[in-house]
């Protein structure tokens, strides 16, 4: 256990988990054929409809122009740090979940998201982390023991190869 321990100790950044959050997403896109006011009343509208009782998800199919509308806004599991945008990421990693945000102004565009669950960043217990740190030292055990035994065996019976030769033979040995 003390060994277990004083590993989990000196290797604590090995268990740190990143948080993260599920979400689903409305978003109008900023075009140079369409007046930021024209995008911010489309995704305004997106978000009265959201609000007033419409699924998100058929929302999202209908409306929206993000990559995933067609899969109703929906979006994979996201890391702090991952998205290209620093404004929408600070939204979906200080809203509650289940809460439908204000509208999100960045550089793509107009959006409004909505956290379907989340994770904070967390450091795994040691209770928890045991197990992988038994298995691991097992394994550096295994590997150290089998190299010991290599080595061993490397000093006991010489091996050669052809390879092992530092000179050409000559053109005149080869004929």
């Amino acid at each position: 256990p003390e060994e277990l321990a004083a590993y989990y100790r000196a290797h604590i950044q090995e268990f740190e988990e990143p948080g993260w959050v599920e979400w689903r997403q409305l978003t109008v896109r900023k075009r140079p054929d369409r007046s930021d006011a024209d995008a911010y009343a489309r995704v305004a509208e997106m978000r009265e409809r959201v609000l007033r009782g419409e699924p998100f998800e058929a929302v999202a199919r209908s409306m929206s122009e993000g990559p995933t509308a067609a899969s109703g806004g929906l979006r994979e599991r996201t890391c702090r740090g991952s998205l290209r945008s620093k404004t929408l990421e600070d939204v979906l990693f200080s809203l509650p979940e289940g809460t439908i945000s204000p509208i999100v102004e960045d550089d793509q565009g107009y959006h409004v998201v909505q956290v379907i669950r989340r994770q904070d960043t967390r450091r795994v217990p040691f209770s928890e982390a045991q197990v992988q740190i038994r298995e691991k030292l097992a394994q550096e055990r295994r590997q150290q023991v089998t190299q010991e035994w290599l080595n061993k065996l490397s000093k006991e019976i010489p091996v050669w190869t052809i390879y092992d030769q530092s000179e050409q033979p000559s053109q005149s040995s080869l004929r």
